[in-house]
């Protein structure tokens, strides 16, 4: 009974481990793109800030995460900071950014006293459909321009 119950307690501490230390699960050229965004986010902040990937912790609290995330990138300004695009120009990979202090950043409890969080998307955009790779938070205050609107990544796709 004893090694059953140890059993258990391993699974369930496996289980959160995976949740809470879980690497972005990426495919091939997914991957390229995620990596291109991380280096991107780097440069706007001082070296020893490290991003904390925050998706897989958000969704159980916040089922309709994407489409939120989705509705506030197609907003005024808040548009692809980041684009980059597969070789063929079928797959684009935009990265948008949530910044603190908005009600959607309010809504996620990313506005902590003392511990407020920019939080960046990475979007796989294809024709007919888009998907939210990642979301990663960092310290606020970076402000990078927005490069393209969601609207315009869209016209290019079609």
């Amino acid at each position: 009974m004893i090694v059953f119950k140890r059993a258990v307690a391993l699974l369930l501490w496996l289980s959160l481990a995976r949740c809470v230390l879980s690497l972005i699960e990426l495919k091939g050229e997914q991957r390229k793109h995620y990596e291109a965004s991380l280096r991107f986010q780097h440069t706007l902040y001082a070296p020893g800030h490290e991003p904390v990937e925050y998706l897989d912790h958000l969704l159980p609290a916040h089922p309709t995460i994407e489409a939120d995330a989705w509705q506030f990138a197609g907003g005024p300004g808040n548009g692809a900071i980041l684009l980059t695009m597969d070789g063929k120009g079928r797959n684009f990979f935009a990265t948008t950014r949530i910044p603190t202090g908005t009600l959607l950043s309010r809504k996620w409890n990313l506005n902590w006293p003392g511990n407020t969080k920019d939080a960046y998307a990475l979007w796989h955009i294809k024709k007919k459909q888009h998907k939210l790779l990642s979301l990663t938070l960092w310290p606020p205050g970076a402000n990078p321009p927005q490069e393209e609107t969601l609207e315009s990544i869209l016209e290019r796709i079609r």
